[in-house]
């Protein structure tokens, strides 16, 4: 499958480069030739120029079958076509219209061939790459590889927060950005499950904690604790309590956005990580110390760029969740 790949992509990328400094090289003639005016001529060799650049530089991903690229790659030689029509025609009407004879003619004619015989070139290029998209797929083993590493949780989650919308990965327990606590489901049949049991009760699937969560908490702990400067550490122990509460541990997180607070001397940012604490408690149903928390803030900062108020009119109309299992109230 790769040798056949590669023996397919690579006379093609090579063909592209060329075909790109044949670009360069017809915009020499179209001035030489005086085929255009010649504001029209420094319009339409501006163009080319950044076509051609942006067409060798399609060789490079097709080149090496580069995952993701099947698009970009497209784009590159769609983009080139229009142009590429626009010298045949040029140079066909000038080796037919212009010149009787001499060079003129002979240059005319070479690079109204070279510039047919690369659109021929491109065209199939593009048919060829448009139905092979699975060139530019991760290998089966790289697909296998990571739906091993899923199954070795037992769960997947969904891919954005029921809350609010934001990207998460498949061994989060909650969203970073509102706390939310994430759902979760059994690999094999899709039956809802919690990551604290040890099977799916439906098919019996084995459920194991994340270790990479574990892992990334760590990792950043050890990183939040290192010598830096006040501003420093309140940053690192910001992305300390986001991955605890990748990991569920809110006590902890809120605990984490404590420190940050205490690091910090901008208020916009002591306020920002306390609207991030009463996100936490509001989640674990704890809205005393949410709406405190929010109170606290708009007292600091009236202005409000944090965004208290706003969570506190939420707070107040949403009834909280109840308590998590095992989690318990923190006062603020």
């Amino acid at each position: 499958m790769s040798i056949s790949k590669y023996t397919v992509l690579r006379p093609i990328a090579i063909w592209l480069i060329f075909a790109g400094i044949l670009s360069l090289v017809s915009i020499f003639g179209l001035f030489y030739l005086e085929v255009v005016s010649s504001t029209i001529g420094f319009l339409l060799g501006l163009v080319l120029f950044f076509v051609s650049i942006f067409l060798i530089g399609t060789a490079r991903p097709i080149w090496g079958a580069q995952v993701g690229e099947w698009e970009g790659i497209l784009r590159g030689i769609m983009l080139d076509l229009p142009f590429r029509i626009i010298l045949v025609y040029l140079f066909y009407g000038s080796s037919n219209e212009m010149f009787s004879s001499g060079l003129d003619k002979d240059l005319a004619v070479l690079l109204f061939i070279l510039n047919f015989y690369s659109l021929v070139v491109e065209l199939l290029a593009f048919v060829i790459i448009y139905t092979n998209k699975d060139f530019f797929a991760p290998p089966q083993a790289d697909i296998e590889a990571s739906m091993r590493r899923l199954k070795v949780t037992g769960v997947r989650t969904v891919s954005d927060c029921p809350n609010c919308k934001s990207l998460v990965e498949a061994d989060w327990h909650s969203c970073p950005s509102c706390g939310t606590v994430l759902p979760k489901f059994c690999v094999n049949c899709g039956t809802p499950v919690d990551e604290n049991i040890k099977q799916c009760p439906k098919c019996g699937t084995s459920i194991r904690a994340s270790v990479a969560i574990a892992n990334l908490i760590e990792t950043l702990r050890q990183t939040a604790e290192l010598p830096a400067s006040p501003e420093t550490k309140s940053v690192r122990y910001e992305k300390y309590a986001e991955a605890l509460i990748k990991g569920g541990r809110t006590d902890d997180a809120i605990e984490a956005y404590r420190t940050s607070i205490h690091y910090t001397q901008f208020y916009r940012k002591q306020t920002s990580f306390m609207v991030k604490m009463a996100v936490v408690y509001h989640n674990t149903g704890r809205d005393k110390q949410a709406l405190d928390l929010c109170d606290a803030s708009l007292e600091l900062d009236p202005q409000d760029w944090a965004g208290a108020k706003q969570l506190k009119d939420q707070i107040l109309a949403v009834p909280a969740p109840p308590p998590s299992s095992g989690t318990a109230p923190v006062k603020a």
